[in-house]
């Protein structure tokens, strides 16, 4: 059996916080905490392991206040509702106090061991570092939705289109309090990176394959983090919404000037059901598609106006390494 390991270094400060949002993560929390604590001895440095339960529905809350027990550098937050991963990893954030804060994901596909490498990006200038996987072992959809993803977000929120965003990042804390400013009831961390800083690079990193059990990452969570990306920091689907309602108002009009003159000149009218039935399917789906649009919108609009939170924290385990 491997051994426990805690990373005890002199000093109050905290230099790392290592923020992991657990989703059915119950079976690789232990292994995680153990590698993560090997690679912070390696690294002399003194940190804090913040796990977020985000109200995950196997014994991932147990495991964390056994850890909790062990580890004196594991924190463990429960959220009082699922908030999803970009709501519990920002409370996770506003917990920690690290000079660094590094986000992964639960699964052991992020390898702690690339941790360093990240940490040296931060430490050469940069405000921000994301893994880039060299070898992504997800299911060829999710790839490719994380591509499509990355493409929408370059087109929306300028983001440079060879800077490739995963949950597998480097934060220096001076952005902490920025970030925590940005708070929505729906949360897009990468937006709000990309609003406060274009000091931004990426790393090459691993990415393993899952040892135990299938993602918990669905099709409809790809699409709910492709809406809130594009709702939450971008405009530009309401004037799409607004040019194409344009284009079909135009296009219209001179249709109806066209059958005018056409019935004044020749006084005759083609008969086509199927043309007209056509038309009006096409007018009534770029109708329904805008009011969709708009309604996303106003959806967030009024969430934002209830104040609504992004996260609320039930319970808290451990305290503190710097607290005397």
């Amino acid at each position: 059996m491997k051994k426990e390991l805690s990373g005890n270094i002199m000093g109050n400060e905290i230099d790392i916080s290592v923020v992991v949002p657990v989703y059915k993560g119950s079976t690789h929390l232990p292994e995680l905490t153990n590698r993560v604590a090997e690679v912070m001895l390696k690294m002399q440095k003194k940190y804090e392991l913040i796990f977020v339960d985000d109200q995950s529905p196997d014994h991932s809350w147990t495991i964390i206040n056994k850890l909790a027990e062990k580890h004196r550098e594991v924190i463990g937050l429960k959220l009082k509702l699922n908030c999803g991963q970009h709501n519990a990893t920002l409370a996770g954030i506003s917990e920690s106090v690290g000079h660094i804060i590094v986000t992964m994901d639960n699964d052991l596909q992020h390898d702690p061991e690339d941790i360093p490498s990240l940490v040296d990006e931060i430490n050469a200038g940069n405000e921000v570092v994301y893994g880039r996987f060299l070898n992504r072992k997800h299911r060829k959809w999710r790839v490719w939705g994380s591509q499509f993803n990355n493409l929408i977000a370059s087109f929306l929120m300028d983001k440079p289109i060879n800077l490739y965003l995963s949950p597998f990042r480097a934060i220096k804390s001076t952005l902490r309090e920025e970030m925590l400013h940005q708070q929505a009831p729906s949360v897009y961390l990468d937006g709000i990176i990309l609003l406060l800083t274009r000091n931004i690079s990426c790393v090459e990193v691993n990415h393993k394959a899952r040892v135990f059990g299938k993602s918990s990452y669905s099709l409809a969570s790809l699409i709910n983090l492709c809406a809130n990306m594009v709702t939450s920091h971008s405009v530009l689907p309401l004037r799409a919404a607004t040019l194409l309602g344009l284009f079909f108002s135009v296009a219209g009009f001179l249709l109806a000037i066209f059958i005018v003159i056409q019935k004044v000149t020749i006084d005759f009218m083609p008969i086509g059901w199927s043309s007209l039935l056509t038309t009006m399917l096409i007018l009534s789906g770029v109708q329904l598609l805008v009011l969709g649009i708009i309604g996303e919108y106003l959806g967030r609009i009024f969430k934002a106006s209830s104040n609504a939170p992004a996260f609320i924290i039930e319970t808290r385990l451990n305290k503190r390494l710097n607290e005397k």
